[in-house]
């Protein structure tokens, strides 16, 4: 990936010019790690008076004009560039958009001002339109100034300390953590004492509570969206119950089928950040298939052992509840992916909430058999019945952990809006 360049339309260039030679954007661009350029489309427009807004028609104020504006792009338009012109209409700019637009190269952003833009320059021109939030500004000036922010904090050195924005409210999307410095004691108010002894494990678990503790009083809203994998201390677990049935020889599948489910379950569980996936398989015989599938499916990926590691076979629930159990510490928070109407079942967002609480870790089950249902009931999202083919399954706990966890990095793809 090349320098990430921004390209600011503005018809006030000093404010958006001053910003660029100022603290950590001002640093970023001395050390060569982004490029910023403005450009005034008074620059363009016809002389003598250079105007480049007019009255709307119908009636009304000021309207920034078509020409200018498209000329303006076209002298700073690379072939990778991105144009996105700031408007209240737009798309909201959140973390997720913030990190899908840290993926372009060249990102040319249009200000608006007065009444809007010709809505023909955003027709021919505007691969996105970009809102900053639910309220009106005079210009789109601060709204591109957020946009370049953002964005630049995602470039690799930008920021001092990749850990610091990792950690930032959203990155995940949570809130983040309080932050203290010296002195430990401010007009009486002390600094927490765990953030003092010297122990890393205990800092990272206050943090992670407060985070968890914050995010739920001030912006519950937020939590539907966010990647819970990171605020689950104890980690997350998919069992995939009587395995035997689509795996087993009687089952007939052919190799390459089989290898194909293992490779889709652990991308899906990896994604949602589960630390292991758990197959039920009564017989030894299987269970060593499965294991020589692995080993051979990690050469062919030259994945080292990753597929083998994320995949462990065991005999029946007890022994994989037993397992979680002895490598947590604690005992596992079962949760049924189930078609069955039972009456344990509990809505989504109130198991968010409740393994969000929680300090144990937390196993997603499917396919288990009705003496293993403990724990509480999640429908099955395709409301199919749970002895459906092997893929059927996948998509089922794919948007199971969706719903509840979260899948990392979704990107969301940069085009025309219109």
């Amino acid at each position: 990936m090349g320098l990430m360049r921004f390209s600011v339309v503005t018809a006030f260039p000093d404010f958006v010019e001053a910003y660029f030679k100022t603290s950590v954007i001002g640093k970023a661009v001395q050390k060569g790690l982004i490029e910023c350029d403005v450009v005034n489309p008074r620059m363009f427009a016809e002389p003598p008076h250079n105007q480049i807004d007019d009255y709307a028609y119908g009636g009304g104020g000021m309207v920034l004009k078509a020409e200018p504006l498209a000329r303006a792009v076209d002298f700073v338009k690379s072939p990778a560039a991105k144009v996105i012109c700031l408007s209240p209409q737009g798309r909201l700019l959140n973390q997720a958009l913030v990190e899908s637009l840290a993926t372009e190269q060249h990102l040319i952003l249009v200000c608006g001002h007065y009444e809007g833009v010709d809505e023909r320059f955003i027709q021919a021109y505007a691969d996105m339109e970009v809102s900053v939030g639910d309220y009106v500004l005079t210009g789109g000036e601060l709204p591109a100034l957020i946009v370049v922010d953002a964005v630049s904090r995602r470039v690799e050195g930008v920021v001092g300390k990749s850990s610091a924005v990792e950690d930032d409210s959203f990155a995940k999307g949570m809130l983040d953590h309080p932050h203290y410095t010296r002195p430990s004691v401010w007009r009486g108010l002390k600094v927490p004492e765990v953030l003092l002894n010297g122990d890393h494990g205990a800092v990272a678990s206050w943090r992670r509570r407060e985070s968890i503790a914050r995010t739920l009083s001030r912006r519950p809203d937020i939590v539907g969206n966010a990647f819970l994998a990171p605020y689950i201390e104890k980690g997350v677990y998919l069992i995939w119950g009587d395995a035997s049935r689509v795996l087993g020889d009687e089952a007939g599948l052919p190799e390459e089928v089989v290898i194909k489910f293992l490779k889709n379950i652990i991308s899906v569980s990896e994604r949602a950040g589960c630390r292991k996936v758990i197959l039920l398989l009564k017989e030894a015989a299987i269970r060593q298939k499965i294991r020589i599938l692995l080993s051979r499916l990690a050469k062919l990926e030259a994945e080292c052992d990753e597929y083998a590691e994320m995949i462990k076979v065991v005999p029946n629930m007890d022994r994989a509840v037993s397992w979680i159990k002895e490598k947590e510490k604690s005992s596992p928070y079962m949760v049924a992916i189930t078609s069955e109407n039972k009456a344990n079942r509990i809505h989504w967002d109130e198991l968010k909430m409740r393994i969000l609480g929680f300090c144990r870790p937390v196993a997603f089950c499917y396919q288990c058999k009705a003496e293993d249902m403990v724990g509480v009931c999640l429908r099955n999202p395709l409301g199919v019945n749970d002895s459906g083919d092997i893929f059927s399954g996948i998509i089922s706990v794919a948007v199971t952990l969706e719903r509840i966890i979260g899948l990392e990095k979704k990107e969301v793809p940069i085009g025309r809006d219109r």
